[in-house]
């Protein structure tokens, strides 16, 4: 079985999270997406905005794509958030499946910054989102080091929305409409729950 592995902060989730997950599906064909929110991520600050609303915002993928769970795991694990128990706990859980986890091309270029990512990379296979243009030959770079390994890459490159949950955030709060950068459901929700005021 192949297993899809989305993580992410999602607050909130928006329209170029829903077009990368499209494409991570197209690509691999999964047997199971599991969309995984962070709890207290390594590598970004902390936000106000509460665990229950972001679980709540990422149902928005359940309700586009089949065979989808919102996987929970790292938000009720105690301090930071580490991909690798992630991985190692559903590794004992399914023992003979295939893990796809994404991340983008910056994380990518930060890969060995990980905590224990030489075990990610012997567990999963990478398919990595080019966000950047002017990341590609240092992108590649990273791939020729991580192929010398034996480790399987697989690079998204169709055109995404580029904008960040921060952004959104941001524009918000400054009253500027938000409504054509999200999914209807997450976009009902902000406004339901006054998020981001």
């Amino acid at each position: 079985m192949k297993i899809l592995l989305f993580g992410g902060t999602f607050n909130p989730p928006h329209l170029g999270h829903i077009a990368l997950l499209e494409n991570c599906v197209r690509t691999i064909k999964p047997d199971e997406i599991r969309i995984l929110p962070l709890g207290t991520p390594p590598h970004k600050a902390a936000d106000s905005t509460s665990t229950e609303h972001r679980i709540a915002m990422c149902q928005v993928f359940c309700e586009i794509l089949p065979n989808c769970i919102i996987d929970i795991r790292e938000t009720i694990r105690p301090g930071k958030s580490y991909t690798a128990d992630t991985v190692q706990e559903l590794r004992e859980k399914y023992p003979d499946d295939e893990f796809y986890l994404c991340i983008g091309s910056d994380m990518f270029l930060s890969f060995e910054t990980w905590h224990n990512y030489e075990y990610l990379l012997k567990e999963t296979i990478l398919l990595v989102h080019l966000r950047d243009e002017n990341d590609i030959e240092e992108v590649f770079q990273q791939q020729e080091k991580f192929l010398n390994m034996g480790k399987k890459i697989i690079f998204l490159q169709d055109n995404f929305i580029n904008i960040s949950s921060s952004e959104i955030r941001k524009m918000h709060q400054e009253g500027k409409n938000i409504e054509p950068l999200l999914h209807e459901y997450v976009y009902n929700y902000i406004l339901k729950h006054n998020l981001y005021r």
